[in-house]
């Protein structure tokens, strides 16, 4: 009997080892993927968080433009691409949004011959430049002058620029040099600094808000944005700028200024104060990480040398140990947040550059990370983009620190003379509008938008039309793409006849 026992229970075991070795093994699954970026060859390749590479593509050149951005700006559900290209003999810059399911290149600029100087996305290139309408940057051309443009999905560019009406009312300088660099777009909103690039320095001047539906802008006041992060879950913006109410050297930053201080601008309150400064070093790419409940930042000193990166709580405390990643060991490029804490790429690891993707789990103690990638050998490549696809916990997030009274950014929008026709207002692309004249008079439709360009036929009073593309400012006048039937053209905003102005094209 105990034999029989005995081999029935061997039986049994090996029919357990069986259904254990025999069971199909589940795969493990990724919860984060991210993009990098190799300028020298416009490959982008993407990775996830078990260090598979999942997609590479090449960028498509445009022409003769063949020389590649330092950055590449991703929209967050990773569709779209935006980047620069430069025409190595003329040197003349071309701005490119490419959709990669599509495989659709837009050529957003130069437009009429601009000879384009300085690009916005040279400066800042992130998820945060792009909504759920579209994408938004900025450039400035040689001799002067700039632009800022929303390219809308739905098709339809909107363009803001220094001699349009409003911007000439708030007296903002359009002479070389200045570039508006956009921080950041979110339902009609984009979020411009206007920033003045000298030979070997680049100075935030101020910051805008341009509210594209309804053509009003207005100032943001105190510290200018640069170099943000905006939290999703709450609206919140980090922003490394200078703060001269606080200890700072910015006469040792020769080579650009000084951001000696992090300020923080809250929505829901409209308020912006500062949280942590250090008057020796110039901090860079503040970034949300462990789901927004800390704030990791760069850092280093007049020389851009000796980098180091730190950890703070909200309060402004800083988590010990004091620098978690320092040079040389652990040079890092770029970072970007997670749930969990936060990845990056640096070519410390390697003699040659080796780019390596790390992974620092904050949530289980400060170390340098782990790897999870290593490209080619000496490619050099940026993080450009993540995306985390774990359910975010709702977090119970810890008080800000306040080193200063909080700031009300909620600013009044400055009312224009009423001769003044406000560019936009009201008007939108994809809407409808009237043809508005007097006397019987008809309206000009011109192939382009200024007088130079010749007229296509006419429309007469009460004529509804669909805006496809605008507003542009040529002549002194605000011109709209508009579409009747098969008639298209440009047409004018509005005219002053006899000393009084006449509101040529009304939504409706």
């Amino acid at each position: 009997m105990e034999k029989v026992v005995r081999k029935r229970i061997g039986i049994l075991l090996v029919w357990a080892w069986l259904s254990i070795t025999l069971l199909p093994v589940r795969a493990q699954e990724a919860v984060w993927q991210a993009w990098l970026y190799d300028k020298t060859a416009g490959i982008m390749t993407q990775v996830n968080d078990l260090g598979v590479v999942e997609e590479t593509l090449t960028l498509p050149i445009v022409q003769t433009y063949s020389v590649f951005s330092d950055r590449v700006a991703v929209s967050p559900d990773g569709r779209y691409m935006a980047y620069t290209l430069t025409d190595p003999t003329t040197l003349n810059n071309a701005g490119i949004l490419y959709d990669k399911v599509s495989n659709a290149l837009q050529t957003l600029y130069p437009t009429g011959g601009e000879n384009v100087n300085y690009s916005s996305l040279w400066q800042v290139a992130s998820s945060h430049v792009f909504s759920e309408n579209g994408f938004a940057t900025g450039y400035s051309v040689n001799g002067g002058g700039w632009r800022v443009l929303v390219q809308l999905f739905g098709g339809g560019v909107i363009s803001l620029e220094p001699n349009s009406p409003l911007i000439v009312t708030l007296g903002l300088s359009a002479e070389e040099g200045i570039t508006p660099v956009v921080q950041y777009f979110s339902g009609a909103i984009v979020a411009f600094t206007l920033m003045s690039l000298g030979e070997n320095s680049v100075t935030p001047l101020q910051t805008y808000v341009w509210d594209y539906v309804s053509g009003v802008v207005q100032a943001f006041g105190g510290t200018p944005l640069s170099d943000i992060d905006v939290l999703p879950a709450t609206g919140e913006i980090i922003s490394a700028s200078l703060d001269t109410n606080f200890p700072h050297r910015n006469q040792d930053f020769t080579l650009f200024q000084q951001a000696n201080t992090l300020h923080v601008y809250v929505p829901d309150s409209g308020t912006r104060f500062p949280v942590y400064t250090e008057p020796a070093l110039s901090f860079y790419q503040p970034r949300f990480v462990e789901n927004g409940k800390r704030i990791l930042v760069g850092a280093f000193d007049e020389l851009g040398m000796n980098a180091e990166w730190r950890l703070l709580e909200r309060s402004g405390q800083l988590v010990q140990p004091t620098h978690v990643l320092s040079a040389p060991n652990d040079f890092v490029i770029d970072a970007l947040g997670l749930t969990d804490g936060f990845i990056y790429v640096t070519n410390a690891l390697s003699s040659d550059g080796t780019t390596t993707l790390m992974h620092v789990n904050t949530r289980a103690g400060l170390n340098s990370g782990s790897i999870v990638w290593i490209g080619a050998p000496a490619v050099p490549q940026r993080l450009v983009w993540v995306n985390d696809t774990r359910v975010q916990p709702v977090e119970q997030y810890m008080a800000w620190g306040q080193l200063a009274s909080a700031q009300s950014e909620v600013i009044s929008p400055l009312a224009l003379p009423t001769n003044a026709p406000l560019a936009g207002a009201n008007l939108m692309i994809g809407g409808t509008a009237l043809i508005n004249t007097t006397e019987g008079d008809t309206l000009n439709v011109r192939s382009g938008p200024g007088r130079e360009y010749n007229i296509a036929t006419r429309l007469s009073d009460g004529t509804r039309v669909t805006i496809i593309e605008g507003p542009r400012t040529e002549d002194g006048l605000v011109w709209w793409h508009i579409r009747a039937g098969n008639v298209e053209g440009w047409v004018v905003e509005s005219v002053e006849d006899g000393g009084a102005l006449i509101q040529t094209l009304i939504p409706g």
